[in-house]
């Protein structure tokens, strides 16, 4: 593997601080941030099991329901989506 995709998820005022937010937890956690792809998206916290379910079905189940979620992001951390490798 010589590297991966991940979409990430943070609450914040607006999306660069959520950007912001996003690289800061991917550095902490290791991880070395080439690019930031575009879209970059916003949702309402309260859509994130009806996002999970459209996005990743299959991985639904290893994704963190919504209260976690919620708890989590309103917390000030940032919430990985699937990791996709190649």
């Amino acid at each position: 593997m010589v590297g991966a995709y991940v979409s990430c998820y943070a609450a914040a005022d607006n999306y660069e601080l959520a950007v912001e937010r996003c690289l800061s937890a991917l550095r902490a956690d290791g991880m070395q941030v080439e690019e930031i792809l575009q879209p970059i998206n916003t949702m309402s916290i309260a859509d994130w099991s009806k996002h999970i379910a459209e996005q990743w079905p299959d991985q639904a189940n290893q994704m963190p329901g919504q209260q976690e979620f919620e708890t989590a992001v309103k917390g000030g951390n940032v919430v990985y989506g699937p990791f996709g490798s190649y």
